[in-house]
């Protein structure tokens, strides 16, 4: 699931849901390339930035759903892809809710003031 954490590491939360942090202020993913990719570390990093950062949740999931991404456990890639989707949308949920939650404590406020 290697790929999966790439990917979760080059998004950012946002009340939209996840969104690419690349080239942002919330950009945070740091790749450091070992072993024989250690040779070529530009070109390794440069691909997996360029697969995976601009992906939106549904790209992730439809990528990572492919017979060609193999997992040590299949039941693995099974209980986890539908995480992905689900993922995006508690994101959103929780701006939601704490929008809601400003709005409340906001209106209780003005109400005490009155």
């Amino acid at each position: 699931w290697t790929q999966f954490e790439s990917w979760l590491a080059m998004q950012f939360a946002t009340p939209d849901g996840l969104k690419p942090a690349k080239a942002t202020e919330n950009q945070r993913h740091h790749i450091v390339c070992i072993q024989n990719a250690a040779s070529q570390a530009e070109l390794y990093t440069k691909a997996l930035v360029d697969n995976w950062a601009d992906k939106t949740p549904d790209q992730a999931h439809a990528f990572l759903s492919k017979p060609d991404v193999t997992v040590t456990n299949k039941s693995d890639k099974d209980g986890q892809l539908p995480k992905i989707k689900a993922l995006d949308a508690t994101v959103k949920g929780a701006f939601g809710e704490i929008a809601r939650q400003q709005q409340d404590e906001l209106t209780a406020s003005e109400a005490a003031a009155a």
